[in-house]
Order: C-alpha cells, then structure tokens, then sequence
C-alpha cells in the first residue's frame, strides 16, 4: 500500500501529465446548465463597466477574437462575424457585451447567444468569450460570465457552451458557474478524462480513472 505521500506525488505527476495531453489533444467539449437560476455574482472591479454591441463595433469584436482566439488574423474573425452574426444586429444590440476598462480601453467580450445543439432544444448558448492578453489574468473572466450570465437567464432557461481541453482555465470557470459536461462524440470520453485528472476538482470527480 502506498503511503500518503507516495499517493500525492503520483496525482501531482498524473495531473501534469494530464494537462499536457489535454493541452495537446485540444478535444472539442460541450457543457449545458439546464437551469438559470441562482447564478453566481461576481462584481465588477472598480473602475470597470460594460456595455452592449452598437454600431461600429464589428471592428472592436474582430480586434479581440483576432488576438485571442484561433484565427489567422483580423480577416479570417470578419469572415465569422459576417456569416454568424452581421445578419442579427437587433440580437447583437440585445446579447453582445464588451466589457470595459478604465480609461475606455475594451477588455473582452462575450456573447449571450442562442443556437439549437446537438442535445436537442433551443437554448441560449455562451459565446466568444474572449480578454484581451493583456487584462488575462486578472481576474475578470468570473465578472464577465456574470454579465452574460444575468442577461442569459433573462432570455433563456438554459444554456450551453462548446470549448475544447486546452482551455482548462475556461472549463474551469465554467464548471463554477454551474455548468456540467454531456457527452456528444466518443471523443468526449477521453476529453473528460483528462480534464478531470488536469483539473482535479470535485466536479468532474466521475470522470476520473485513476484511484484517486
């Protein structure tokens, strides 16, 4: 039998190895949270406000998405927001946030949009969720879930989301936030596997396959 320490240094060499593998397989995941209510709350930082979608900010969403999420570059994010979303203005003025800093700089966006999924119904969905490199890691991602959050259940009584396993960090705030893993692929299987042993948290508990 293992001694204690001997259990916590074998999780710690598996966790590692799990986050580099998940890192690396980046497996498209879907999380869903059926249910709206009791959202959690976390306050803005001072100084800090928001605001919706309004004209000429098709050039500011494609700045963000351009620097932080997977595109080539600026054109390849206007392409998207062109084929998804130019055509629902009226929803963009009524789901797209920006959240800014002070002195007026934009710090991310996110969108409380909409889509019929693969698990059936039609449901709000958490979009685009994207901070500027330079305001990561300040602890903004929680408020700005809020923002999205609050306005989802004010459209919707459920909602879900797609990322993959190399946002760990993200799957993390979104299991706090309430929302749970569904398997959609076979590959869902392995995806959760890992991250639960990177992630190591209670929620994704049933996912594990090492002793724990």
């Amino acid at each position: 039998m293992r001694s204690d320490a001997e259990r916590t240094e074998a999780r710690a060499r598996s966790r590692s190895a799990a986050q580099a593998e998940a890192q690396s397989a980046n497996i498209p995941v879907v999380m869903i949270r059926p249910d709206l209510s009791n959202i959690p709350q976390f306050p803005l930082p001072e100084g800090f406000t928001w605001r919706y979608f309004r004209d000429g900010d098709e050039d500011l969403w494609v700045s963000i998405e351009a620097e932080v999420a997977d595109f080539s570059g600026e054109e390849a994010a206007r392409e998207r927001f062109a084929w998804e979303h130019r055509p629902f203005r009226r929803e963009l003025e009524r789901r797209c946030l920006f959240l800014m800093a002070p002195g007026g700089r934009c710090a991310g966006t996110i969108m409380a949009w909409y889509n019929t999924p693969r698990t059936g119904g039609y449901c709000g969905r958490i979009h685009w969720v994207a901070l500027r490199t330079e305001f990561q890691g300040r602890r903004l991602a929680k408020p700005l879930m809020t923002l999205a959050m609050n306005r989802m259940a004010e459209l919707h009584g459920g909602a879900y989301l797609t990322t993959q396993t190399r946002s760990l960090r993200a799957i993390k705030v979104y299991l706090d936030f309430g929302f749970e893993p569904i398997i959609v692929r076979n590959t869902c299987h392995r995806a959760w596997r890992l991250a639960a042993e990177a992630l190591d948290v209670p929620a994704l508990q049933d996912y594990r396959t090492d002793d724990g």
